[in-house]
Order: structure tokens, then sequence, then C-alpha cells
């Protein structure tokens, strides 16, 4: 994982879900990994089945917020993440909206619906 700089409100290039590739919007992580599998909102919630309440908690499932250190060496533990760390995750977006059908099949070369 690339470094990130808080203060800047930047997203460094590989902050990205593993699924479908979002990018500049919040991810999530497996709790307690070493070498985590970042996911969006809408694929976290498709893993584990469950959904995001953000009335009572920024978990989803066993997933919890993603906030790399600034360093690059990694993510913060859950409870270890200094105010400007989560300060920089709830600046993101929740998620992105969905690209146009054209954009769709122009960015992953498929239609919505899977056909190529």
């Amino acid at each position: 994982m690339n470094g990130v700089n808080y203060a800047s409100g930047t997203v460094p290039p590989d902050y990205r879900c593993a699924s479908c590739g979002a990018h500049g919007c919040k991810l999530w992580r497996p709790y307690q990994t070493t070498m985590p599998r970042l996911l969006c909102v809408v694929c976290a919630e498709q893993d584990q089945g469950d959904r995001l309440d953000t009335s009572s908690s920024d978990q989803i499932g066993w997933y919890v917020p993603a906030v790399p250190m600034e360093e690059g060496d990694g993510f913060w533990g859950y409870t270890s993440v200094p105010a400007a760390g989560v300060a920089w995750w709830k600046s993101l977006p929740m998620a992105l909206p969905m690209p146009k059908p054209l954009e769709f099949k122009t960015l992953y070369g498929i239609d919505a619906s899977g056909d190529r």
C-alpha cells in the first residue's frame, strides 16, 4: 500500500476495492488481517451478507474501516487509528455513483448485463 497524507485528503492509487475496483471512497478490510482484501461498502455487504448501519456502527460483519498508515506500512488496527486517520477516512464518500452504461462498457469491456 502506498502511503497517504491525511492532511492533503488525497487517496492512494492502490486504495481500491479488490472486487469492483472502486477508488476514492471508503473501504473496509477484514478484522485482524495482515494482508487485507479491501472492499467498498457494496462489495463488503455482499461478502458478509450484512448491511452497514451507520446509526450504530462503522463495521460490516467482520469488516472494519481500512485506514492506511501514513508511511504505507499497512493499516491501523481498528482501535488504534489516530484522530487524523479517522478524519481522513470519514471524509471519503461512502460509495461512488455507478458509471453510465456506455462508460461501464468502456471501463470494464462489458455492459451492465455482463455481455461483451
